[in-house]
């Protein structure tokens, strides 16, 4: 999948790169939202020549698109349904406990992610990296 976007701010050997929002736009944890939440931001390894204010193309595996849509809209789905008879069928749980049960197993997939997150700001690993420059400021 490739993506094109604005360096808007340099910090060591990582650069900040807003990103237009698209509709597939969700918590993948490729990116966040910007500040007045038009945009998305993402953080890439900083290449040679790059600027604040250069247009580049980013590019990530499509694998890994298929993946976090698939953590992010199936999952929790089948985790909510598994969530629910468990506390309904073999938990005999009230129909709202079993319920809230249900959500609570949805949740997962998403804390997974958050923490993930996290972790690859440590460890300092990016989802996305700079293809090329379109345009120098």
């Amino acid at each position: 999948m490739e993506e094109s976007g604005t360096i808007i701010k340099i910090t060591g050997q990582k650069a900040d790169v807003l990103l237009i929002r698209q509709l597939s736009c969700g918590g993948c944890s490729h990116c966040h939202s910007s500040e007045d939440g038009t945009g998305m931001i993402t953080e890439v390894d900083l290449i040679p020549g790059l600027t604040r204010g250069d247009r580049v193309l980013l590019e990530s595996k499509p694998i890994k698109q298929v993946t976090a849509g698939f953590i992010i809209f199936i999952l929790p789905l089948i985790l909510f349904i598994v969530g629910y008879l468990t506390g309904e069928q073999i938990l005999v749980l009230p129909e709202f406990t079993a319920f809230l049960f249900g959500i609570t197993f949805a949740a997962i997939p998403y804390i997974v992610i958050y923490f993930s997150r996290k972790s690859k700001e440590k460890k300092g690993t990016f989802d996305f990296t700079v293809k090329e420059i379109i345009s120098k400021e």
